[in-house]
């Protein structure tokens, strides 16, 4: 994903307004339509998923979540191992979630 020209990706941008002689604070359309756009589209993939097995949707999860944790220099693989271990899906969906993101 490219970074927003208009607002460098923070969201909002400053527009000079010259009636009240201050600079004003405006929400970046581009990035709200890019964000709209996305929620869009995992609304649409996550309704053509459910007709996937919970097999091969879980085997997909559980490789993203290995190769992300794998990738992170600041995280490692035996937290995944003691997540199995202890077979705490709380915290397996909590790392899934937070790498989703």
């Amino acid at each position: 994903m490219t970074e927003c020209e208009k607002c460098n990706g923070v969201g909002w941008y400053e527009v000079p307004n010259y009636r009240l002689e201050c600079i004003e604070r405006v929400e970046c359309i581009d990035c709200l339509l890019e964000n709209q756009f996305q929620d869009h589209l995992k609304l649409e993939l996550s309704q053509l998923l459910c007709n996937a097995s919970p097999q091969k949707l879980a085997q997909i999860v559980a490789e993203l979540v290995v190769n992300s944790v794998n990738r992170n220099e600041n995280d490692d693989l035996e937290r995944i191992e003691g997540i199995i271990h202890t077979k705490n899906l709380m915290n397996a969906l909590a790392l899934g979630d937070t790498y989703s993101r």
